[in-house]
């Protein structure tokens, strides 16, 4: 099925603040895309990505020290997206894990959420949010102050939900969530990665490695701790440094290493070197994974969420079934004792390229689009 090249589309994403899982699906999109105008609540940093596109930024820009602290800025973003003007937008393609699907569209326009998850804040992981804010000495308070606006924000988030013409899922754990919070039917797209960029390690591999943003359900503090008492070696690769990563580092034994901001060259040459990466947090889809199977290295995954999609048992990886230190070593003695092929790993990495990302979200555009009313432009 064709796109209507007519249609004025706009991309919209929660934040543009750093580069994860998230930031690499709006990379697709706009190549898919090329021509849409960009909404956000916040830029910050350098993306080429970007270049060529317009760019309207949320009125939380403009503040400093809102702009500046993502976490404080969470109860006045559904307010910053719905103040965003689309009524010149046919198409509207929201990238959320939280509040991008509030913005409002035109009567006749369509509005597709490619949804990383139901916003975790509100939803999945509320209790954990409520018991480690993460905002330090002030975690009281903070914790009080959730509760309290917890049942407005889910409401404002239950309001949004509805106006979306279309959810697509990136993975059948979003799907499912995605049911039981909002009551809505998706369609699941697991996101790709660009193999061509990654190749499989051909040298002798050792030591194992992290990778991702050190924010607490993530989970490096399992790691810390499981490598702290095997003594084995790890390489944890972050693009953020804050005080919990701080404080991660203080505890950490001298086989543990830390790099902050390492460049992506360099990140790949670690992950072609590795004997496994370390994959020890619930997440929804995660494309850590992919990334290090497209390099033929094996992970050592928890048995949960998104990983279980994307890693084949004893084929490209190992999982550990309790987030504990105990088991995570266990599954690590476990992965030792077994030969693993870097070329059947590379082959399952192959299923998750951006080619059928990018086939599959046209079929879902044509079929909802074709669905609304024909675009005002398009005529």
């Amino acid at each position: 099925m064709e796109i209507n090249k007519k249609m004025k589309v706009a991309l919209v994403a929660d934040w543009i603040t750093d580069r994860g899982g998230a930031e690499l699906v709006f990379e697709h999109l706009l190549r898919l895309f090329p021509d849409a105008d960009v909404f956000t609540s916040v830029v910050k940093g350098d993306h080429p990505m970007l270049r060529g596109h317009r760019v309207t930024q949320s009125w939380l820009a403009k503040l400093p020290f809102l702009a500046n602290r993502h976490k404080w800025s969470a109860v006045f973003r559904p307010y910053a997206f719905r103040g965003f003007n689309l009524s010149a937008y046919d198409l509207v393609i929201s990238s959320a894990s939280a509040e991008a699907k509030h913005v409002v569209i035109r009567p006749g326009a369509a509005h597709i959420c490619y949804c990383h998850t139901p916003t975790r804040y509100y939803w999945s992981h509320a209790e954990d949010y409520m018991a480690r804010p993460g905002f330090g000495w002030m975690d009281y308070v903070v914790s009080l102050g959730l509760r309290f606006l917890l049942p407005k924000m889910r409401a404002l988030d239950l309001e949004a939900a509805k106006r979306v013409t279309a959810f697509v899922a990136n993975s059948a754990t979003t799907a499912e969530r995605i049911l039981q919070y909002y009551a809505r039917e998706s369609v699941i797209v697991h996101p790709g990665i660009p193999l061509d960029r990654f190749q499989v390690g051909t040298g002798s591999r050792g030591g194992y490695l992290a990778v991702g943003r050190i924010v607490p359900y993530k989970r490096f503090d399992l790691l810390v701790e499981a490598f702290n008492h095997s003594g084995r070696r790890l390489t944890i690769v972050s693009s953020i440094q804050n005080e919990l990563s701080d404080k991660l580092v203080s505890l950490s034994n001298s086989n543990i290493q830390w790099h902050f901001a390492l460049p992506d060259a360099e990140k790949l040459d670690l992950m072609q070197k590795s004997r496994a990466v370390m994959f020890p947090q619930e997440e929804d889809f995660g494309i850590v994974p992919i990334e290090a199977m497209a390099c033929g290295t094996p992970l050592v995954a928890y048995r949960s969420g998104g990983a279980t999609e994307t890693v084949v048992e004893n084929v490209s990886g190992i999982f550990f079934d309790e987030q504990t230190a105990e088991s995570l070593n266990a599954a690590i003695g476990e992965f030792e004792k077994r030969e693993w092929s870097p070329t059947l790993i590379r082959d399952v990495a192959e299923g998750f390229s951006t080619e059928s990302f990018g086939k599959k979200i046209r079929s879902v555009v044509s079929a909802v689009t074709a669905e609304s009313q024909l675009p005002r432009n398009a005529a």
